[in-house]
């Protein structure tokens, strides 16, 4: 089966569409995957090991017309910017069955629809998709990335207080206000990516307070 992923990831977006999908992609080991991404700043293309094809916009005539090129079966969309109507239009023309993730209960026109969320409250979606459609949520669908999974088996010694991570990118910038409250008795480690816009700041904070 040939299947697609759309999603994006940036300064501003962040990474963790794409980081969830590769997590999902694993579990479609037998089948033909690709990924349709845009080339934004701070993005993690490079990061993706398999098939990647490079869209310039974010219409979904473009999207269209790539199904059509890969013959895709199953098209999984990760992206907040891809509403109800773009679906509609992208399975009206193109049949294909489509996999919608969703965090914030919005409205899609899906096959199947998950939210992997631990709290995830699947009745909340009624009137939200088609009748047909799949729901899948809650733990049972939980992505959670191999090295988590083995961190968990490690038993560290103690190096710091207090683990602070606002995302790859930590696109509102949250970290030096956090940081602030912290008291400086307490040992903070925080983690952070290139993809920070702001990690030139963020380092400089750092420096300072406790170098």
């Amino acid at each position: 089966m040939s299947i697609l992923f759309r999603s994006d990831s940036s300064s501003t977006i962040g990474l963790g569409h794409v980081m969830r999908d590769l997590v999902l992609a694993k579990e479609f080991s037998e089948d033909e995957i690709h990924f349709a991404a845009q080339n934004l700043e701070g993005n993690i293309n490079e990061n993706i090991p398999y098939a990647l094809h490079v869209l310039k916009s974010n219409d979904p005539k473009e999207l269209i017309e790539l199904i059509k090129a890969l013959h895709v079966e199953l098209l999984i969309i990760d992206h907040y910017g891809i509403k109800y109507e773009d679906e509609k239009k992208i399975k009206e023309a193109t049949e294909v069955k489509i996999l919608s993730f969703d965090d914030t209960y919005e409205k899609h026109y899906c096959d199947i629809l998950l939210n992997h969320n631990i709290s995830a409250d699947a009745s909340r979606y009624k009137d939200l998709v088609p009748s047909h459609c799949e729901l899948r949520c809650g733990s049972a669908y939980t992505l959670i990335r191999d090295e988590f999974k083995k961190e968990k088996k490690v038993q560290r010694e103690k190096i710091y207080d207090i683990f602070l991570s606002m995302g790859g990118s930590d696109a509102t910038n949250l970290n030096i206000s956090i940081l602030k409250t912290i008291p400086d008795c307490l040992h903070v480690s925080v983690l952070s990516t290139n993809a920070n816009a702001n990690l030139k700041e963020l380092k400089e904070y750092v420096k300072d307070l406790y170098m």
